[in-house]
């Protein structure tokens, strides 16, 4: 009889560990879960910065091993809920050498899309100066959307450009630094000098 009574309680002490380690399971299972979905929703709304790189220094290389262009500015944020970057007095600089150099200075710029669009705000000025090939160029606006990897810009604000002896005035630009193309859209107007 006590053998029996033995082997039903050793019975029930299984099946209520079992039960208790299933419990337990269940409930680790379920915090699991609840973490990764809070966890997962907190990276979703995330907007505030996750690092600063101060008096930065960046250039990218063509697949070549020769340098593409050269990004500097004096305060970089990271913005990790669309991967954007913030850059403070950034200046760009084109190394590509079978292209014209040219500079671009702004009070800010956003780089987006992996690095293929920067958008340059507040008192926009690019540089490019003469070659044998090509005449300087000098452009000013608020706003301009430079595509290094395709070395051109465009912008949708007033632009005025002194090309050579020539200035042009307009709103809306589109400018290809690799083969010189370059159209005003709006309210174009044009002034010629005579060369010294």
């Amino acid at each position: 009889m006590s053998s029996a009574r033995s082997a039903l309680r050793f019975r029930l002490t299984v099946i209520l560990a079992l039960a208790i380690f299933m419990a337990l399971g269940s409930f680790w299972l379920t915090m699991v879960i609840k973490r990764s979905t809070s966890d997962s929703q907190f990276s979703e709304q995330r907007t505030e910065p996750d690092y600063f790189v101060y008096n930065f220094n960046f250039v990218k290389m063509l697949p070549s091993g020769k340098p593409q262009y050269h990004l500097t500015g004096t305060k970089l944020t990271h913005y990790p809920a669309d991967d954007s970057l913030l850059i403070d007095l950034p200046v760009y600089k084109s190394l590509d050498e079978s292209r014209p150099p040219q500079t671009m200075r702004s009070n800010s710029a956003i780089v987006k899309d992996d690095g293929t669009k920067v958008h340059m705000h507040g008192n926009v000025k690019g540089d490019r100066p003469a070659t044998a090939t090509t005449e300087s160029l000098r452009i000013a606006t608020e706003y301009l959307l430079v595509f290094p990897d395709e070395d051109t810009m465009q912008t949708d604000k007033p632009v005025a450009i002194q090309r050579g002896y020539s200035t042009m005035h307009g709103v809306g630009m589109f400018a290809n630094n690799a083969t010189g193309e370059m159209r005003l859209h709006h309210q174009t107007r044009v002034t010629m000098a005579p060369r010294p």
